[in-house]
């Protein structure tokens, strides 16, 4: 069996400002990301998964302390500059997909650093009118490979939104978001949940679900102007001042999203 998994920042426990996703600030938080992934992975091992591939996804790509995770997991650092982003190594021949860090989308209040993709172009993502996060882009390119989601950590409000869009999904929120505050469990709770979570979802997996070829994206950008310039790209055409629609498979959708965004 082989388990990927996707990581970011903003769905850590305790992580609450943008000084905290900074890998040049003091106050980085790459410790407490570098242990929940850590757990995840152990979980997975324990389990007896054959082979663990680790994509860091935040910002730069090269924040997870690679000593921290478990002997044998392979970390995928830095920007390819594909399509894939932040699934960056997922192949057809992987078993599942988990996601660790994961946080609330743009156009939501479920995390006080609640984005989708750029914080400073998107207002607002959706897939087939589907108010879309991080995870539930990624999903749609793992279902495109035929890889089924199992497992997600984050912030509350998403981890809700999630198990409704994806039948059998488990997650684990170590945080809940309130205004622009968090409310987080202890960072060794947020641990054990984290690997209890990883090792129910292997346990019991969720099913795949049925492919979608044909998914209208609707991107509601924060600028005209950034609308005005995605507009010229092949497929992809302006409705509003702000807002672009453009249409694909899971795969087709993250290829125009890396070359408008």
């Amino acid at each position: 069996m082989k388990l990927f998994i996707s990581t970011d920042i903003e769905g850590i426990c305790t992580v609450t400002n943008w000084e905290e996703c900074d890998l040049e600030h003091p106050k980085f938080s790459a410790e407490q990301m570098s242990r929940e992934v850590a757990t995840a992975c152990r979980a997975a091992l324990d389990f007896g998964v054959e082979e663990v591939v680790v994509k860091d996804s935040h910002a730069t790509g090269r924040n997870l302390i690679a000593d921290m995770l478990p002997r044998g997991v392979k970390l995928i650092r830095g920007w390819s500059g594909g399509p894939p982003m932040m699934m960056e190594g997922l192949k057809e021949d992987f078993s599942a997909t988990a996601y660790i860090g994961y946080h609330s989308s743009a156009g939501s209040n479920g995390n006080p650093l609640a984005h989708t993709i750029s914080g400073a172009k998107v207002r607002a993502l959706y897939l087939n009118d589907v108010l879309t996060s991080e995870f539930y882009l990624n999903h749609h390119f793992a279902l495109h490979l035929g890889v089924p989601s199992i497992f997600l950590s984050g912030d509350k409000a998403l981890c809700e939104e999630a198990q409704d869009q994806v039948p059998g999904l488990v997650t684990f929120a170590v945080k809940e978001g309130l205004g622009d505050a968090t409310i987080n469990l202890h960072p060794e709770d947020a641990i054990e949940g984290i690997y209890q979570g990883m090792k129910k979802a292997l346990e019991d997996p969720a099913p795949l679900m049925k492919r979608e070829e044909k998914i209208e994206a609707r991107l509601d950008f924060i600028h005209h102007r950034t609308a005005y310039k995605a507009s010229f790209f092949p497929g992809v055409r302006q409705v509003s001042p702000t807002e672009v629609r453009f249409e694909g498979n899971g795969y087709e959708i993250m290829r125009t999203l890396m070359f408008v965004l």
